[in-house]
């Protein structure tokens, strides 16, 4: 079975690194993002209700449509820090092939990567929001 991969993990773990690492080589990367509406769940063809309240995310029909258009290596998404799965999805992630992969690091070194990565953008570093949305 083709396979489909789901990067989890807090802001400057490195989910988007990994994930185009594995675009690289051959994965279709899908990259979900709440903060931004060419990312979200709705721009890569899911309900809109799911970028709402991700406790509504079907995973059976989310891997469905990530199985479908499979060529090559497989899929890779990526999902922002506050779509937080509940075991029971994780759970039916793997009964249907999905691999659930947690990065992890210390709070210190997501947070300088975090604000390195905006502050690149010209944005000023919210410590504040960053923590309420990771913690």
């Amino acid at each position: 079975m083709t396979p489909i991969l789901f990067i989890l993990g807090p802001s400057g773990v490195g989910k988007s690194h990994v994930s185009k690492q594995l675009e690289k080589s051959g994965f279709l990367y899908v990259h979900i993002d709440t903060d931004s509406p060419t990312r979200s769940f709705a721009a890569n063809g899911f309900p809109g209700e799911w970028d709402d309240d991700f406790l509504n995310v079907t995973i059976a029909h989310l891997v469905a449509v990530l199985r479908a258009p499979l060529e090559g290596a497989g899929t890779v998404v990526s999902f922002p820090t506050v779509d937080v799965f509940t075991p029971e999805m994780l759970d039916q992630a793997s009964e249907l092939g999905a691999t659930p992969i947690v990065l992890w690091g210390t709070k210190e070194h997501c947070i300088k990567a975090a604000e390195e990565r905006i502050r690149k953008k010209g944005v000023p570093f919210d410590r504040g929001r960053y923590e309420r949305l990771n913690d």
